[in-house]
């Protein structure tokens, strides 16, 4: 998945089109889920369960390391944080509406000044979530490759 320059996903019905972010915006979001998850590691962590050997851990492949980075750095995050976060990720995902001839053409989410393109989602935060869940997932799994 770390390859292609462009993913497609349903949603709700809707097709959306995921792009590479700028690999700056990219490379600083993923050093924020990584110190994210240290602190939330510290935060979480035991005296009990840090003496205890960890067995019998499942294999996981590099998307479900970064949909759990992603799970965990977001418990961190402040409210500002988490604005900056959406607004970055909504710049690279589109829904593909249909025109004339069954054409699809990829449209932005939201407007420059930040306003939702579609209704549906200005009133859906577990849709936003998940958008910007798998906008993250599509640029940072390439740091667990």
């Amino acid at each position: 998945m770390s390859g292609a320059r462009t993913t497609i996903f349903e949603l709700n019905g809707q097709r959306y089109q995921l792009s590479k972010m700028d690999p700056v915006i990219g490379g600083f979001l993923w050093q924020k889920f990584v110190a994210a998850g240290f602190k939330a590691s510290l935060s979480f962590r035991t005296a009990e369960s840090a003496s205890s050997e960890v067995t019998d851990v499942p294999e996981t492949t590099p998307e479900q390391r970064t949909r759990g980075a992603v799970a965990i750095g977001l418990t961190q995050f402040s409210l500002e944080d988490y604005r900056q976060l959406v607004k970055e990720t909504m710049n690279v995902v589109r829904r593909l509406t249909s025109l004339e001839a069954a054409q699809e053409v990829p449209m932005p989410v939201r407007s420059d000044d930040g306003r939702w393109a579609f209704p549906d989602l200005a009133e859906d935060p577990m849709a936003v979530t998940r958008l910007m869940t798998e906008a993250l997932v599509f640029n940072l799994t390439s740091f667990l490759d």
